[in-house]
This record gives C-alpha cells, structure tokens and sequence, in this order.
C-alpha cells in the first residue's frame, strides 16, 4: 500500500522453518522384539520422509517463479508516447498507477479484474483535460494520488473506487488555507492519508484521514553539533507511507535549509515536537519509502537499498545486482514477511526490479516462469508487494522503448500473516 512521489515515477534515484525430529535412543538388547525393530524402522523412515520434506519446502521457497501480466495503457494511440506505470497494489491484486489515454494525457487508473480504468482528473467533472497519478490504494479499494484541478494546480486527491459513482476527492479543496499543491503518497486500511503539500518536494508532509482530521506532521529538533549549530529543526517534507498502527516514514530536510541531504523520517502522527524521529544520523543521507505491519522500514541510504532496523539510527545494507557500472540500489516496498522489493542497476542508468528475501537480493526478471514474461524485455522497477507476495512494477517491451506497468503473481503465494 505504497506510493512515491511525484509525476511519472522518477526514481531517486522468512526464513525457511526446518522440522526437526528427536527420536528418543532406542534401548539394544538381546530380547528386543521384532515388533520394536518395526516400530524403529517407522521412526527412521518418518524421520527421514520429514527431512525430504523440509528439502522441498526450502527448494520451492526459494524457485518461486511469477506470471508477469502487462497492463498496458489507457488507449494512447501514439506508440511514441505511449506509457504507463504501477505504483501500489493491494491484498486483491488491484493494482494503481498513471498511463498515458487516448488524448495524451497522463491519467491515473485502477487495474482491476484484468481491466485497466481511467480514474480521470479533478478537472474531468468540468470538461477540462489534465494530468493525475495514483500512487497508493488499501484493502477497501480506496486510492490516493495527485492531480491537476480545474485552476491548473496540483493537489492530493482520494477517491473510493468501490462505491458506485464515486469520484476523486480534492483533499485541499475540503481544506481551506491547507496549501496550493499536494500530493497524497500512502494509505491504511483506517483511510488514514499521508503525503506532502506546499511547493513541490517541499512539504510539510501531512496526515489526513477521510471523514475527520487534516494535520501536518510536526518537525524534529535534532542536536547535531556541527557548524556551531547545537539545534537542527528538521522538517517532515514527504510521507510516503503509513501502515496500520499509525506509523508514519518519509524523508525531510533541515528547516533552515543550510544542508542539502534529505533524512529519513518516522512519526506517530503525534503533534508534539519529539513524535518525529530521525532514521539516520544527520547529516547523513537517505529516504525512506516504506513500513510494514510489523514496524520494519525500507529505503535507501547513499546509493544502496537498506532496511532501518530500529529507530536508534540503525540500518542494514540489502546489497545490489552485479553491475558493470557504479552500483546504486534502493528498497520501495515491503510485507509482512519481510520481503522487500525495488530496483538495482546493472549497468549506468539500466535499472533490474529485485526482491530480497532471506538474506538474499534476486533479480526478479531470473524468476519468470518459463513463457511467461508476457511481452516484457526488462522489469525495471518494482514498486510495491502485497501480502500474498504479488508484485508491482514497470518494465521494459523493448530496448531503448516506454515504460509499462506489470504485475507479477507468484506460482507460490506467500502465506498470510
């Protein structure tokens, strides 16, 4: 239930249970029955069906192949402009993203039941064209994005795709005084909202959720000790993800603007100064794009993928592909199991889609089922996982080519917490 940020997506850039069984010694003597040699014999044989077992559990837990299913666009006629993306999906497989329509506009849309539906624009209702992103949706099929208005301006929008006739709702507009621009990143299964208003990629970052309250997240004094300058105010700028308990990661930058790395964020929505805290000692670079229901977060620090281990500044480097050019990597998304999806180069500019699980990051295009890549060159970039493991991205048909969204259902799902 990730998003990121702005425009068409620019990027910045569990363990295997072994069964084990304790056969009690078996007593040698010279009376012992041809009844106990038997039920020795069951016992060596149970024990070792059990281990040839647990073999092919841990063989299929790590050759997990996925279908890879093109979405598509929104009927752009123009094959020199025709493009689309995905950004999140939900527990059904529905997935959300932006592709460009028939009359060349970028426009969000909702894949779903093998359909691919344009969301429109704020703007739409009037009769005036424009652009739109979706970039996060939740279990009910609500979805969260950003979109021109009918003033030419950009604001975050939501729109309960469930309920019949339902439109996007311009979350500003119900706000007066809120902010001229806006985009809406993330969403819970509580229709909590999280993103970014003011002037692009300046925020505050905000929480809104549908039916009661809009605030922006309050920034976080940070003793730094550097220049002469014992108290940094660091400002959420972008909340890219919320998950059910309420909390809250995105990246911000210093409110006085005196350093230019962004620091990664996570916040309990609270309205106190210190319900903000750092991922990362200042100054420090890196972002954060996404947490699960157990608390883990991911993003990147520098150019490589990491997952935040806890809220004292600690983080784990996920690795990257082998490439034949500087290496950069970064983690956008994460379930409840623990694996993580994103991107690695393998070449200058040449982004692969990874998954990382078990100590391990994959290139996801060295796990398509044989026949099954359906038209995709290259998956690129994978944007986000749901809780059965299904994945969410963009890819390439061709060399050189436009970016198409893809959804990737694994042959094996992954169990639900």
């Amino acid at each position: 239930m990730k998003g990121a940020e702005g425009g068409f997506h620019s990027l910045p850039g569990k363990q295997n249970h072994c069964i084990t069984m304790k056969l009690d010694p078996i007593v040698h003597t010279e009376r012992r029955s041809r009844a106990l040699v038997a039920l020795r014999l069951t016992l060596l044989l149970a024990l070792s069906a059990a281990l040839a077992s647990t073999g092919s559990l841990r063989a299929a837990a790590t050759t997990v192949k996925y279908t890879i299913i093109d979405l598509g666009d929104l009927g752009d006629p123009n094959p020199a402009q025709a493009q689309s993306a995905a950004y999140a999906i939900n527990l059904h497989n529905q997935v959300v993203g932006a592709a460009t329509t028939a009359s060349g506009d970028t426009h969000a849309f909702l894949y779903s039941g093998g359909k691919m539906i344009d969301l429109g624009t704020l703007a739409t209702p009037l009769g005036i064209s424009g652009q739109s992103s979706a970039y996060g949706i939740n279990d009910q099929g609500v979805v969260v994005g950003s979109s021109e208005n009918s003033q030419g301006g950009v604001d975050p929008f939501y729109d309960e795709t469930s309920v019949p006739g339902a439109q996007m709702v311009d979350i500003l507009g119900l706000l007066p005084g809120a902010g001229t621009y806006g985009q809406a990143l993330g969403i819970n299964n509580s229709n909590e909202i999280v993103g970014s208003v003011g002037p692009p990629y300046f925020g505050p970052a905000f929480l809104y959720s549908i039916g009661g309250g809009f605030q922006h997240l309050p920034a976080s004094y940070k003793f730094v000790g550097i220049d002469s300058l014992p108290l940094l105010l660091i400002e959420p700028t972008v909340a890219t993800a919320i998950n059910a308990s309420g909390s809250i990661v995105g990246y911000g930058y210093d409110d006085f603007q005196l350093y230019v790395p962004s620091v990664p964020f996570i916040s309990d929505g609270g309205t106190g100064p210190w319900s903000t805290g750092l991922l990362l000692p200042y100054p420090e670079e890196g972002m954060a794009y996404a947490i699960n229901s157990t608390g883990t977060i991911v993003g990147s620090v520098g150019n490589q993928a990491v997952q935040f281990t806890d809220s004292k500044k600690g983080w784990k480097a996920l690795g990257y592909l082998p490439s034949i050019g500087t290496p950069f990597s970064a983690a956008l998304g994460i379930n409840s199991a623990g694996q993580i999806v994103g991107y690695s180069d393998v070449a200058t500019a040449t982004h692969h889609a990874i998954i990382y699980q078990n100590g391990e990051m994959t290139d996801l295009n060295a796990r398509i089922a044989k026949g099954q890549s359906g038209g995709f060159l290259t998956l690129s970039v994978a944007t986000a996982i749901n809780e059965s493991g299904a994945i969410a991205g963009y890819g390439l048909r061709t060399v050189g080519g436009a970016y198409f969204a893809f959804l990737a259902i694994p042959s094996v799902p992954t169990p639900l917490p």
